[in-house]
Order: C-alpha cells, then structure tokens, then sequence
C-alpha cells in the first residue's frame, strides 16, 4: 500500500505492506486472499502548482519556490530561551512578548464602616471595610478580621467578602454604650498574596438602649398601699432584688409586712431569666408594723440579704431590726433573724455583704438614754447561724443622738467603713443652734477604732472603690461638702480636707454619691435654681483626688424636682432617677463623653404621683428602676 503526507505544500510518499484483517487464507482450499476496491479518484483533484519566475506571478499568500507558487515556510523561532529576548520581554512558544509586570502593591484601607472613633453606633449594624482592590477570600477569617469588646475578648460574628469588601455581622445585639475595637491582621492579603501595608486598629461606642414599658411587679390590691422601695445588684450577674413595705390591710393604721422580688439573669431556673416574677415573696413573719428594708449582694456567690425593722405587735412603738438571707444556689430564703439588742428602738438599719458572705448590719438605736450607733455581724447565714454583736460604735457621755449611719466595704479586703450624724453636746448644753459632725468607725482586723470626728455635717453618705479608698458628701448649711479617705501601702488611714462640692447661692441639700472600682465618682444633690423658683437635680464628677469641671444641672428646665438616687458601674457610666412634676423621670451619663443624656420619663402612660424612685446599673450598662406610683410599684428596665 502507498501511503502519502500533504507536508507544507510537499507530497512524499513511501510503500509500507499492510496485513488486511479481513483476508482469509484457507489452508485446504487455497483461497486468494480477499482485496479492497480501488478508491475512485477524487471528483476536483487539487491542481498542480502553478509555474512561476517571480512572487509577483503566485496568487495572494503563496511565494514561488523552485519555479513552483507554494505557501511559505514558516518562519523560525525568534527566541528558544528569555535571555534571547529584550529586558522587559520572555520567551513564549518561541516568540519574545511582553509581560505585566509582577503585582508588589500591598493593599490598603480605602473606607472604614463604622469610622474610627465613632458614637451612637447602631447595635444592631455590620462593619465593614473597604480596600484599594480584592482580598484573597482564604484569608479572609476571624483570626485575620478581629472584633474585640471592651474586656478584649472576641465578639462572635460573621464574616463575608465581595471583592474588596469585608463585612462583619455580630451573632447577637452589642453591648448598649460599649466600646469596641476592630483589628485586623498582615495575614490578610490581596490575590497576588500581598500583605496589608500596614495593621490598623479602630474603635467605636455604641449607642444607648430603650426605657422598655413600666412593669407592675406586686399584685396586691392598690388599697394596699406599698411604700419605702429599695434596690439591689449583683453587677456581674446581672441579678437584681427590690425590696419594699406594703400594708397588710386596706386601713391606714394597718400593719405592714416586707416584700422581695427578683429579676435574674443568671439562675438555675432559666425560664425565669429577664423579667421581675409576678408574685413577690413574703419575707417576714411578725404581726406588727415594718420599715426601711435594705438589700446588698455578697458579689461573689450572689447571695443576698435583706434588713428592715419592726414592731412585735401592732400596738407596740419599739422597733427591733431583722435580716433575712437568699440563697442563689439553692433559690431559697433563711428564715428571719434578729439583729438588734431587742430593747430600745431602732431606727435606719442599713446593710453590706463581704465576699465571705458574711452580711455587716449597721442601725441606730435608743440606749442609756440616747440614740447610739450599733454594728451586728452575721454569719454562716445558710448553715448554723451566729453573730458578733451587737457591737455599740458611737460613745455615751458628753456626745449627743447618734443617727442615720452608712456603710461601705472595700472589695479589696472586706474591711467596713461607716459614718454617721450625732450631735455634739447633750444633757442642758442642747440647743436648736447645735450642729450634727460625722464620725466614722473602721475596721482593719484588729478591731473597730471608736470616734473619730471628721467634720460638722448633717446626711452623710458614703461611697467606695475596690482598693478601700472613699468619698463621703454631707450638706451643711445649706452647701454640699466632701471629705477624702485613702489607705496607703503600708495600711494607715488618711481623712483629706474638707471641699466645696459647689459654691452656687441656692440653698443645697440630700447628696448621694457614687463610686466606680476605679476612685471616681459622682455627687448629685438637689438645689435651688440662681432664680431662686425652683429646685432641680445638679450633679459633679470626682475624679482621682479631687472635683472636676462645674455643677451640670441633669433634670428638665422647669419644675422641681426631688427624691434623686444615682448609681455606677465599672466603666464610669452613670445613671440618675428623680421625680419632677409627679413623674419619675432618668439620666444617663457616659464616661467616654462626660456629657449627661436629654432627661426620659419613666412613667408613660400611669396614673398618680410618683415617688421614691430607686436605679441599679449592671456591667452591660443595663439599667433596672423602680418606684411607687398609685400605691403600688413599678420597674422599667433599659435594654
């Protein structure tokens, strides 16, 4: 058989012979072997190159070669290898092309979402950030892209790409007013692995939450009417307890009993979590009349106590003072306890916990014919129950009633700190024209130092920072003043100079304070205005060592205004209830500012005057209200 290749216009042609597998050779027979038909020549042959002498005489694309116009043969490699090639160019297939240069350029940040040092971010939004080109998706991940809150730990999220966009979407709502911090890695890199040309971190706040609707958290009959509330927070738990004295009967002159009622955010039983229950607790068990409940946190295990005073029998006029504990791990209270010496009244009991769960009981009660100042320590409250006192802590003699004691533990070291008013003089020397001092009471481990005056004041009261150091406010003569106390390294006690809190001509009274872990603090206190038509809710910081900036009037323009409460968390935020204009109303302020919010009424939509209003703030910056409004009582909650 003749084989031919058609090779650039060239014909070549060799034999080769080729077994046909269908040819049968019959050994017996002797058969010719079987042969294929000849293929009949093509209908239009390819025609025969034709002559030429020149180029110029061969149809377009073909030259002449040999006297014949054949295609050309193709050309020969420019290049077999780079170096054949100019500088900017490689060798490909055998031709020398330019190439894009290698892509060096690191990524940049074009856009941040939301920008650095932004405020009033919605808790609810997703960041996002912006570069000069796209991000290789592998690198994209939560290692590389880091969303940090306040106590550096990371913010559970999603992350997603779209080209040269990242975006980050929280899991849950961030923290109401919370800093937070978006750091990102030089692992993360454009397509041509580029790193970041530099590792940027930013930071933001976010906004405030909502007052939510006013919850009715007893269910008695309003003919019952509920007084004298008082509120209580563990602030890393986020539990709270309010405590308050409700009549047992519709008259007047009916006896009362004591109430507790609970909102946890952390308890065994999570069905309950996030609300006040809708049936408070009993706590006391006597007949007679009660007043003034207290309630503190031991921050450590949760477990908290309550105090109040009461009367054996509906007729007696001698109050004895009385505690109760809660038990957070079993969800129980201690049956009721009594604190005080049982004979003389007492009046003002107040309370603190340690982190031993061991409950300090201060109060004041009539003894030797006068009022003195009394301390009762009580412990293993949910075992087999003992006491220390009561231990008298104001002298007899030459010094007159001892009233209105306060009480504040170090978190540091458990030891107690307390204050009270007592006039100074007694017997004939007594006049209208004598004035109260303070004096304070330490304990250190060796025992309680008696006596120690620290100035002429009526009201103290007290706050504390978690290495023991405090700042006690009282109002005098109209103006409000401070005094300083610091414990050294060594463990001596310093009493500072006295200081002006304000210096305003209106008339001052009723301060309350309070104080972060960090030293600083916040005074508010009720004055006349410069116009002298009304009194409103002023406030001023502490910080460090001493007070910053002017008094801020935090309460709306016109109206007065009364029965202020503050309290604060370790961040430095604040908040602050008052009443004005018979509606219950709060304030927030936030450290990373120093600016107090616009004033919100609590009270939307009830009836009646409001009054005694108390708030705790937790952690998270959520923060719990109560007061009574229509003899009954009512909590909001800012979520």
């Amino acid at each position: 058989m003749i084989l031919c290749l058609l090779i650039v216009g060239l014909t070549a042609c060799r034999s080769k012979n080729i077994t046909n597998p269908e040819m049968v050779r019959d050994q017996n027979n002797q058969q010719e072997p079987a042969t294929s038909p000849t293929p009949p020549p093509p209908e239009n042959p390819p025609p025969p190159p034709a002559p030429c002498t020149g180029d110029a005489e061969c149809p377009e694309g073909q030259v002449c070669r040999e006297g014949s116009c054949r295609l050309p043969d193709p050309p020969p490699p420019e290049c077999t290898t780079d170096s054949d090639c100019d500088e900017d160019q490689i060798c490909v297939e055998g031709m020398c092309a330019i190439t894009e240069p290698d892509d060096q350029t690191a990524p940049e940040i074009v856009t941040l979402d939301p920008g650095n040092g932004s405020l009033g971010v919605s808790r609810t939004s997703s960041f996002s950030v912006t570069f000069s080109e796209p991000i290789d998706p592998t690198t994209v991940n939560a290692t590389n892209f880091l969303v940090l809150d306040a106590e550096e730990l990371p913010v559970s999220g999603t992350l997603t790409q779209d080209g040269s966009v990242v975006t980050f979407t929280p899991s849950t709502s961030l923290g109401m007013f919370q800093n937070y911090t978006i750091r990102l890695s030089q692992d993360l890199k454009d397509l041509a692995g580029n790193s970041l040309s530099t590792v940027p971190a930013w930071s933001f706040s976010t906004a405030d939450g909502t007052w939510e609707a006013p919850q009715e958290i007893e269910n008695l009959p309003t003919s019952r009417v509920a007084s004298q509330p008082a509120l209580a927070i563990d602030p890393e738990r986020g539990n709270i307890v309010a405590v308050w004295r409700q009549r047992d009967g519709d008259a007047p002159t009916s006896p009362s009993s004591i109430y507790a009622n609970h909102l946890f955010m952390d308890y065994m039983d999570e069905s309950i979590l996030g609300n006040f229950s809708n049936e408070p607790t009993l706590l006391d068990s006597i007949s007679g009349h009660t007043a003034d409940p207290q309630v503190a946190f031991d921050f450590e295990s949760g477990n908290h106590t309550v105090v109040w005073r009461a009367t054996s029998t509906t007729t007696s006029s001698d109050y004895n003072v009385y505690a109760t504990a809660f038990s957070l791990s079993m969800g129980t209270w201690t049956n009721q306890m009594t604190v005080d010496l049982s004979v003389g009244t007492a009046t003002s009991p107040t309370v603190v916990m340690d982190d031993d769960d061991n409950a300090l009981v201060v109060w004041s009660q009539m003894n030797s014919g006068a009022s003195r100042i009394f301390i009762n320590e009580l412990s293993n409250l949910f075992d087999s129950f003992s006491s220390t006192g009561p231990i008298r802590l104001s002298q007899l003699g030459t010094v007159g009633n001892a009233s209105r004691p306060q009480i504040a533990v170090s978190e540091s070291d458990s030891n107690a700190l307390i204050v009270w008013e007592q006039l100074a003089g007694s017997g004939a020397t007594l006049t209208s024209n004598l004035h109260y001092n303070v004096y304070d009471n330490s304990f250190a481990g060796a025992g309680w130092e008696i006596d120690n005056r620290t100035e002429a004041v009526t009201t103290p009261r007290i706050g504390r920072d978690v290495e023991g150091d405090a700042v006690v406010v009282w109002d005098g003569d109209g103006s409000i003043y401070s005094r300083s106390y610091t414990i050294s390294a060594g463990g001596s006690t310093t009493w500072g100079d006295v200081a002006s809190v304000e210096s305003n001509t209106g008339l001052a009274s009723q301060p309350q304070i309070a104080v972060a872990p960090s030293g600083n603090a916040i005074a508010v206190w009720r004055q006349r205005d410069d116009a002298g038509t009304a009194f409103h809710i002023y406030a001023r910081r502490y910080q460090g060592s001493g007070w910053i900036g002017d008094r801020v009037q935090i309460d709306l323009p016109t109206g007065s205004s009364s029965n202020h409460q503050i309290t604060m968390n370790s961040d430095g935020h604040a908040t602050a209830v008052w009443t004005q204009a018979g509606h219950v109303y709060a304030s927030r302020f936030f450290s990373s500012t120093g600016i107090w919010q616009t004033p919100i009424q609590l009270d939307l939509a009830l009836t009646g005057t409001a009054s005694d209003p108390r708030v705790v703030l937790d952690e998270e910056n959520r923060a719990t209200a109560i007061w009574i409004q229509s003899s009954s009582v009512y909590a909001a909650r800012l979520e």
